[in-house]
């Protein structure tokens, strides 16, 4: 089966896979595609600067523990090596920095963009693990998202080999709260308060509890076959053999092993 058609199969037959080259810079790709006013060499630029010490010990931890996707850490010294290589774009210099959590999330915050990713590494079509959304945060001192401003949502495919290609639906690859389809809010889950003119439902404190509880059970079922979720931040991080959360360090929970 195609790949267009896998993801139909998943989504809709409304829904058709965009491919991007896959030369390193697939991720920034998509989003220069998608957001017209800013390059690819703008995109690493943005992520770039935004890397710091902290930044790189988190990197070097991950290449260490043999984390996929920073590998490109084997060829980092310090700091400005790192800045150096992730502003080189694979298409004009071959090797570079492929886009991982932290790169994708700076984006995010800097374009008031909801990244939702389609991750094909994850197994199973249900598996609700597998539908990523990556939303604007505000950085320390205010800077970074405003869910307050116009949010504009993109979708993007993952494949088992870390290459991101564009998914549209009805040929259109961007949309605001308005505009964003039906079955993508309904697939990632995504809040209504993102939607204007509607007020989030209340939920009894009761029922908060004992849904966390059973999202916690439901995660740690789903760990024990392809990786663990993050009891802080929820992510889901796809090796076992990871001890810290990819998205923001937390300690991999001792009863997952």
């Amino acid at each position: 089966m195609s790949r267009t058609g896998q993801i139909q199969k998943i989504l809709s037959p409304a829904f058709s896979v965009k491919f991007v080259p896959a030369n390193g810079d697939c991720f920034f790709k998509c989003i220069s595609t998608c957001v017209a006013d800013h390059t690819v060499k703008e995109l690493r630029a943005m992520v770039a600067d935004a890397l710091t010490q902290e930044t790189f010990d988190m990197m070097k931890m991950m290449w260490s523990a043999k984390q996929s996707g920073y590998e490109h850490m084997r060829k980092c010294e310090d700091l400005e090596g790192l800045k150096v290589l992730t502003l080189k774009s694979g298409a004009e210099e071959g090797y570079t920095v492929w886009a991982e959590t932290f790169a994708i999330q700076i984006i995010s915050n800097k374009l008031n963009l909801v990244v939702l990713i389609l991750d094909e590494e994850v197994r199973g079509r249900d598996n609700p693990d597998r539908f990523i959304a990556i939303r604007p945060e505000a950085a320390e001192g205010g800077e970074g998202g405003d869910v307050g401003r116009d949010l504009k949502y993109i979708l993007l495919q993952r494949t088992r080999r870390q290459h991101f290609n564009l998914i549209a639906c009805s040929d259109s690859l961007i949309w605001d709260a308005d505009t964003c389809p039906s079955r993508i809010r309904e697939c990632w889950n995504l809040a209504s308060e993102e939607v204007p003119g509607e007020a989030p439902a209340e939920v009894p404190e009761v029922e908060k509890e004992e849904g966390l509880e059973m999202q916690a059970a439901k995660r740690r079922k789903v760990a024990d076959k392809v990786g663990w979720a993050c009891s802080a931040c929820t992510f889901f991080n796809k090796s076992n053999d990871f001890l810290c959360c990819e998205v923001c360090g937390e300690k991999k929970p001792e009863e997952m092993g």
